[in-house]
């Protein structure tokens, strides 16, 4: 702790020039405070520069999670574009075989497997077909009998049969073309 004058001034009773000894200390000791009180506002500037620094990156770290959420939103676009645009192609294949535009649905995509290549596709969905001609727009053959939910009648063309051996997913899939149910 700094000595005040009024404790100099007693440590220095007796001595003949003890005012030139308490000025001379006090003058160094004005000049060590000054020091201080520069330094001091210094750090404060350096300190008022760094909150500001951090408080710019703040901004620009919301900015960045700003621009990295809209650059995933425009990724997830484009894979449903892609993903759209594939399925497009597989949508063309079953509507150039012939399928009932009414049964291409996500339900059909996942029972005629797509395969590697578009080729397989077509054969799969070919060979898928030939078993399941109900999926066929053209001479469509209703059916008519009893299942799991009940007694249905349609008013579809063609020979009128029952629906066993067939899934709930098959006997939907011949009901949504023109059927009842009773």
């Amino acid at each position: 702790m700094a000595l005040k004058r009024a404790d100099l001034e007693r440590l220095l009773s007796g001595v003949e020039n003890k005012d030139d000894i308490i000025n001379t200390i006090m003058a160094e000791h004005g000049k060590s405070i000054n020091e201080l009180k520069a330094e001091n506002e210094t750090l404060k500037g350096q300190i008022l520069d760094k909150t500001n620094e951090y408080n710019d990156l703040v901004e620009k770290t919301k900015d960045y999670d700003t621009m990295k959420q809209s650059n995933e939103d425009l990724n997830n676009q484009i894979t449903a574009f892609k993903s759209k645009e594939e399925n497009q192609k597989y949508y063309s294949v079953l509507k150039e075989l012939g399928y009932n535009e009414e049964f291409i649905d996500e339900n059909i995509f996942n029972k005629v497997q797509k395969g590697e290549s578009i080729e397989t596709f077509k054969s799969n969905a070919t060979n898928f077909l030939k078993e399941k001609p109900m999926y066929k727009a053209e001479g469509f053959q209703h059916r008519q009998g009893t299942h799991s939910s009940g007694t249905y009648n349609g008013g579809g063309t063609g020979k009128i049969e029952n629906f066993e051996g067939m899934s709930d997913e098959e006997v939907y899939a011949a009901l949504k073309h023109n059927a009842t149910i009773k």
